[in-house]
């Protein structure tokens, strides 16, 4: 019996140290960050002691949105459209200085706008300044779905729209891909001079199409921003998506604080909702899971690995 004792110890003690069935590691592998609804608010006119511009309470989230740009691990920063209209600062900015507009836009570290409803209804040519000063940064203006005639050529011409493809990104290393889609009715909304020459694809069809280009292209992610007030609705968009072979990995939806996460995180595609006047932060993670399925003395079995997405509101 006392021999046995020792024995029992070390036989508990063995199985205490031995290797884990499983070992799991998870580790962020990309993040995008996504505004929605600023409206050009970035600052609000006065007339106090030679002051005449003063920061606009609605920009607050600009603070964070900087210090997360500057990250090593390069987050995807967007805009899902309207981030410089319709304000009356931002539109005088833009009929008078776009330049330092879209120095504004590159300092906070955006990458990439969406062509917003409001972008289509500003007054066209300052908004056509804009975009230049925006293209020579380096930071484009997505109209994934429009298409333009000839009275609105110019537009096109300095917009991402539907004849240019994906417009492709590096995030933390992994080759990205950025969509913007419009309601297709989009033009019946805005001005007539507005409107003239402009025509919208079909959503679905367009984020198929250009998501089997992105993956030609070497995308690993696909984002697509979407209209929040497309026909049927964006859950009913990404219900038709998930059967596709060809699908974005995520749908940003403008300005909806009712869809923070309106699909589980495993399905393709996610849906976030960007609340108004603020930012989401979504990190994708990459799970990996080893074990052995015999136990420690058995041979290791292959990784299996999962992404997940989480995404987080900043409370501005």
């Amino acid at each position: 019996m006392r021999a046995f004792v020792p024995a029992l110890v070390l036989a508990l003690a063995a199985l205490c140290v031995a290797a884990p069935a499983s070992a799991q590691r998870i580790q962020t592998i990309a993040r995008v960050i996504a505004t929605s609804d600023v409206d050009g608010r970035f600052a609000r006119p006065v007339c106090d002691r030679g002051d005449a511009l003063r920061p606009s309470d609605h920009a607050a989230f600009t603070y964070a949105l900087r210090r997360a740009a500057r990250h090593p691990d390069q987050p995807m920063v967007v805009d899902m459209g309207g981030l410089l209209t319709p304000h009356g600062v931002a539109r005088y900015a833009a009929a008078e200085r776009p330049s330092s507009l879209a120095v504004m836009v590159q300092d906070l570290g955006y990458r990439a706008l969406g062509f917003g409803l409001n972008d289509l209804a500003a007054p066209r040519r300052g908004m056509l300044d804009v975009i230049r000063e925006l293209r020579e940064r380096g930071i484009p203006m997505i109209a994934s779905n429009l298409r333009c005639g000839e009275e609105a050529a110019e537009l096109c011409e300095l917009l991402v729209d539907a004849s240019d493809g994906p417009s492709m990104h590096v995030v933390n290393g992994r080759p990205t891909a950025v969509l913007s889609v419009l309601r297709p009715n989009a033009g019946a909304l805005v001005a007539p001079d507005r409107a003239r020459g402009v025509e919208f694809d079909d959503p679905k069809e367009t984020l198929q199409r250009l998501t089997r280009i992105a993956r030609q292209q070497g995308a690993e992610m696909v984002i697509a921003i979407v209209d929040a007030q497309i026909e049927g609705g964006p859950i009913a968009l990404a219900t038709e998506l998930a059967g596709e072979r060809h699908s974005p990995n995520l749908l940003l939806v403008s300005g909806d604080d009712d869809i923070l996460f309106a699909r589980p995180s495993t399905v393709r595609p996610v849906l976030v909702g960007t609340p108004s006047q603020d930012a989401v932060e979504v990190r994708i993670r990459s799970e990996t899971t080893t074990g052995r399925p015999g136990g420690a003395r058995s041979p290791p079995r292959a990784s299996t690995r999962t992404t997940r997405w989480t995404s987080t509101r900043w409370w501005s």
